[in-house]
């Protein structure tokens, strides 16, 4: 790549070229072609690790779900969190007149405001339902015709809805006011199966990216580990579990619980205190991998569960089948969306960028 020629104004000014590299085995290499003499022009360069690049959630494609303990919570007044609004920009979007069915993964754009979104979810039949919207661009408004990039068409039906977990009272978390680096969260007890009720997104692709922070500590009985995200049905079928532990140690792992568990544990043990971790799936290749506290994931190649990754509950809502766990969850972001290929639902430098801007705030490593 070359630079130049430059001009007056440019060198009075100065220049930031900004250059990354694609991850953290590749290498970058800058040079001057000859030495720069016109305007006693100087090179300097500053090196940034990718790590410390940081950006903001919405700024990545596919981000379904982005929770932060310090926005959109509603506490009642014994601190029990009764909802949660998310703060990714997805919309639900009621439609009615439909002449014809909506595809999922597609692009639905709105044919009097011009707005834009990729459809993840459809939640109901052609006539009438409910879509879930990701990459939401422009405001939809109401009754105005909405077609997908194929043949699906309908009519929205009032205004688009941000998307938001609820809590019901016995059974919901706890609001904390300063959990890590001053910063507020939400506690789940182990006593009951405390959890959030995720509506509206009933599946969440086929490739998934989950960043979770949180705190937990260690309990020698009673309880295995804390379940973070558990499905629509408190049963051991065979599906996607996010959890905090497995039976021994408390790590961060997915699990499948069809049959033996398994679990791609990151081999980072997080005895107690505060945490940085994240999860990925992808159906095309039949991965599941975890990771810690910035260390390298670790992947299961043949974790594969059948019964889908619809998740119900932040938490779990049966200590039954999934176990619960004291832990306190600040910021929860979720990426999805549907593929036919191997591409996974965040490029290896989102994920270094995503890591820094949550290291950036809560100073977990």
């Amino acid at each position: 790549t070359r630079i130049g020629p430059i001009t007056a104004a440019q060198a009075a000014r100065g220049i930031l070229v900004d250059l990354r590299i694609a991850t953290s085995a590749d290498t970058l290499s800058i040079s001057a072609a000859t030495t720069p003499s016109k305007y006693s022009a100087v090179l300097t360069v500053t090196e940034l690790a990718i790590t410390d690049v940081v950006t903001v959630p919405t700024r990545i494609p596919h981000l379904l779900l982005w929770l932060k303990a310090d926005s959109g919570v509603t506490k009642a007044s014994n601190g029990e969190v009764t909802a949660w609004t998310d703060n990714s920009g997805s919309r639900a979007l009621a439609y009615d007149g439909g002449s014809a069915v909506f595809t999922v993964g597609l692009t639905l754009t709105g044919a009097t405001s011009l707005a834009t979104g990729t459809i993840l979810n459809i939640g109901a039949a052609e006539a009438s339902g409910t879509l879930v919207l990701t990459d939401v661009r422009g405001t939809f408004v109401d009754n105005e015709v909405i077609t997908d990039s194929s043949t699906g068409a309908a009519v929205v039906n009032g205004s688009p809805a941000a998307l938001t977990v609820t809590g019901a009272a016995g059974s919901a978390p706890f609001y904390e006011a300063s959990v890590i680096n001053s910063l507020p969260g939400l506690y789940f007890p182990r006593s009951v199966a405390a959890n959030l009720v995720i509506s509206n997104t009933p599946q969440q692709g086929t490739a998934l990216q989950v960043f979770a922070v949180y705190s937990t500590s260690i309990f020698a009985t009673s309880v295995a580990g804390a379940t973070l995200m558990s499905p629509a049905a408190a049963s051991k079928a065979d599906c996607l579990v996010l959890t905090l532990s497995n039976a021994t140690v408390n790590r961060s792992a997915l699990l499948d619980t069809g049959g033996a568990d398994e679990y791609a544990s990151t081999g980072t043990t997080i005895t107690s205190g505060k945490a940085l971790a994240r999860y990925r799936y992808n159906v095309g290749t039949t991965t599941g991998a975890a990771g810690a506290n910035g260390v390298a994931e670790v992947a299961d190649a043949t974790f594969a569960p059948a019964g889908g990754i619809a998740w119900k509950h932040i938490g779990t809502a049966s200590n039954g089948d999934f176990p619960g766990g004291d832990f306190r969850l600040c910021e929860l972001i979720v990426y999805a969306f549907f593929q036919a290929s191997t591409e996974d639902a965040v490029c290896s430098s989102d994920i270094q960028a995503i890591q820094a801007y949550l290291n950036s705030r809560y100073s977990i490593y």
